[in-house]
C-alpha cells in the first residue's frame, strides 16, 4: 500500500489501494472518540473513497454536524490539538477544511459541513455516483492524470481544473434522480 501523505502543494497520484478504507476507519474511530457527541456522522470521501481509481495519498473525511455555528469552534480546537491545521475558506459558516500534517506531509483532510446540507449532499453524491458508475470514474481518473502532469506543484490549480468535471457529474446525478 502507498505511504499516506503528500508535501503541501504537491500533486502526486498513486494507484488505488483497498488499504485506504482501513486508514479512513482508523481516523474515523479516532475522530469520533475525540469529538464524541459534537458530530452527527463521519464519511469517507474524495478519490481514496472511489474504488479502483488513482488518488493523491491523502484520506478525505467529511464530518456532518447539526449546526455550523453551534460547536464549530470547539470542534476546530480539538482537531487543532490533534495535528490538524485550519485552512481558510470563503464561507466558514457552510464549510470548514482542516488538514492533518505530520512531518511536513498532509495525510488527511477533514471537511466540516452541515449534515445533509447542500455541501454534504454534493460530497456524498459525487462519491456515490462515481462508485456506482465505474466508466465515469475512469473518465475522472484520466482527467486527474492529465491535470497532475500539468500542475505537479500547484494543488490549488489542479483542484480548480477538476471543478467542471465535478459540476457535470453532480448535474448528471441529479438528472438521473440519483442524488
Amino acid at each position: 500500500m502507498p505511504k499516506l501523505g503528500l508535501k503541501t502543494d504537491r500533486v502526486k497520484l498513486v494507484k488505488y489501494s483497498k488499504g485506504w478504507i482501513n486508514k479512513f476507519e482508523r481516523e474515523r474511530r479516532h475522530i469520533t472518540k475525540l469529538l464524541n457527541k459534537e458530530i452527527v456522522t463521519v464519511e469517507h470521501i474524495g478519490s481514496t473513497a472511489i474504488r479502483g481509481i488513482i488518488s493523491k495519498p491523502m484520506v478525505d473525511i467529511v464530518l456532518g454536524v447539526n449546526s455550523m455555528s453551534r460547536n464549530k469552534s470547539r470542534i476546530v480546537k480539538k482537531l487543532e490539538k490533534d495535528k490538524y491545521v485550519l485552512r481558510k475558506f470563503r464561507n466558514p459558516n457552510q464549510h470548514l477544511l482542516l488538514s492533518k500534517i505530520i512531518d511536513g506531509h498532509t495525510t488527511h483532510h477533514v471537511h466540516i459541513v452541515r449534515h445533509k446540507g447542500v455541501v454534504w449532499n454534493k460530497l456524498i453524491d459525487f462519491r456515490n455516483y462515481l462508485n456506482s458508475h465505474p466508466s465515469w470514474a475512469k473518465q475522472y481518473e484520466i482527467l486527474k492524470k492529465k491535470l497532475a502532469k500539468k500542475f505537479p506543484n500547484n494543488r490549488k490549480a489542479y483542484t480548480l481544473a477538476k471543478a467542471k468535471f465535478v459540476r457535470k457529474t453532480l448535474e448528471i446525478a441529479k438528472k438521473k434522480n440519483y442524488a
